[in-house]
């Protein structure tokens, strides 16, 4: 938000991103067994793009997050729930290989036995302290919290 919006003087670019169970590439929700059928007419991501997923491949594309991985993305912390049953863990392998094949600072975790969403209350102790970790490295330069 560079310009008269937001704080002035200092740049809105991301610094650090902890994505937690995030689709990547709607055109491969489908690819492992889910409770939702991405590609139906009515499922969240065809309606997010205006239509059925496999039929708008163009919309789909636009917006897949993994469309727009850079060399120069900010680094990532990727986690996702191995028994996810609403996103496939294959959208974060992606996503992770995907910035790694970029040269951008990526570290996937998959929880064993979680299923969607890594958020308190149920947020593994050791979990919220390797998050904590990666945003004190990255935002503060910390090594340790």
């Amino acid at each position: 938000m560079e310009g008269d919006l937001g704080s002035q003087g200092y740049s809105s670019r991301v610094q650090a991103v902890c994505d937690g169970s995030g689709p990547t590439d709607f055109l491969q929700m489908n690819d492992a067994p889910t409770s939702v059928d991405h590609d139906a007419p009515d499922s969240p991501t065809s309606i997010l793009i205006g239509g059925p997923v496999q039929e708008n491949a163009d919309a789909a594309t636009r917006a897949n997050p993994i469309t727009y991985v850079t060399r120069d993305d900010s680094p990532f912390l990727i986690v996702h729930g191995e028994l996810d049953p609403i996103i496939p863990v294959n959208q974060s392998e992606l996503l992770h290989e995907a910035l790694q094949a970029a040269g951008v600072d990526s570290t996937l975790i998959v929880v064993e036995g979680m299923g969607h969403g890594f958020g308190p209350p149920g947020c593994p102790v050791e979990l919220a302290q390797r998050m904590w970790e990666f945003f004190d490295r990255h935002l503060k330069g910390e090594s340790v919290r």
